[in-house]
């Protein structure tokens, strides 16, 4: 696993296309925009496909966003001399395109469900973030990060790992926490637009989650509900909207908090998150989801009353075994 590696399978100049999951986070933004001025400023023609809107809210004050091309999956063309590199996938079934094995030139992940699809893998399990794998090879091979990219890639790490609070972070995360600092990451910038300036469109999203919260399984575990209507009418996107589950996981004796997102009508996805006994990607993968061991997630085609009945009974009876 190292830059070399990629590099003697680029030609100078070669387009590039970058891709992520569906309903990219922190971590994808960041990975995908911090790895493609990296690949930029080589000399590259890198550009990061993006099927959904451009860009997210969320993360529009990134660096890089001149890199974003939005694309509609079912109009995706890679040029025969294009190469593909996707970032944090667990799956290439999670990816945003329909991509087959032959089509990814690499495949950089961090989670314990990637089966290493790609022609090349930079895949750490366990790593705190796909960010932390970049930062490993790139400080390995040589590779300059400037003040943009470390950016990019220090917000990817404090998404990922919940402000370096999950299981997940390592020694290695905060080593290389510090070493971006060093680099000019802009902590200031990311703290403001990430915990103090969220949009108040927000506050009737919590309001309706405490309204359709349930609590089940003797105390330990809490579901709560978001049709459709209430996402659209919110103006926020849905990807945003897993930020209040860290305020109800923290909540004494809750072992784990589920969030049900109608996305569209007949179609529910599933944000788990879990404090010490719960294995959520295991739990997930049981419904054709995967994640990480703390923080997981699966799309259900149900409606969302059956949705939430199938998983709090997943719930009850995992938290029983």
């Amino acid at each position: 696993m190292n830059w070399q590696e990629l590099t003697g399978a680029l030609r100078p100049g070669q387009e590039i296309m970058l891709m992520t999951h569906d309903k990219p986070d922190g971590d994808a933004w960041g990975s995908v925009l911090g790895l493609g001025l990296i690949l930029e400023g080589l000399g590259y023609k890198s550009a990061f496909i993006h099927a959904g809107l451009i860009p997210s809210k969320m993360y529009s004050w990134l660096p890089g966003q001149h890199l974003i091309t939005r694309v509609p999956k079912e109009s995706l063309v890679i040029p025969e001399d294009a190469a593909v590199i996707v970032l944090d996938c667990g799956d290439l079934s999670r990816c945003e395109f329909d991509l087959v094995p032959e089509n990814v030139l690499l495949n950089v992940d961090h989670h314990v469900s990637n089966p290493a699809f790609g022609r090349m893998n930079w895949v750490e399990y366990g790593a705190g973030a796909t960010a932390q794998v970049l930062c490993s090879v790139l400080s390995n091979g040589g590779v300059p990060i400037g003040p943009d990219e470390a950016t990019c890639f220090y917000l990817a790490l404090v998404t990922d790992t919940g402000s370096f609070r999950f299981s997940s972070t390592s020694a290695d995360t905060l080593r290389y926490a510090a070493m971006l600092i060093d680099m000019g990451a802009d902590v200031q910038l990311i703290r403001h637009y990430m915990w103090e300036n969220r949009p108040r469109q927000e506050l009737p999203l919590l309001q309706e989650m405490m309204r359709t919260m349930t609590v089940f399984a003797d105390g330990y575990g809490v579901i709560c509900t978001l049709s459709n209507e209430t996402i659209l009418r919110s103006g926020i996107h849905e990807a945003e909207t897993d930020t209040a589950l860290e305020a109800i996981r923290s909540v004494e004796g809750l072992e784990v908090v589920a969030l049900l997102k109608e996305a569209e009508p007949g179609m529910v996805r599933v944000s788990l998150r879990s404090k010490d006994r719960l294995d959520c990607a295991a739990t997930m993968a049981s419904i054709g989801g995967g994640g990480h061991l703390r923080a997981a997630g699966a799309t259900l085609h149900e409606d969302l009353e059956q949705a939430k009945a199938k998983v709090m009974a997943l719930l009850t009876e995992t938290l029983g075994a």
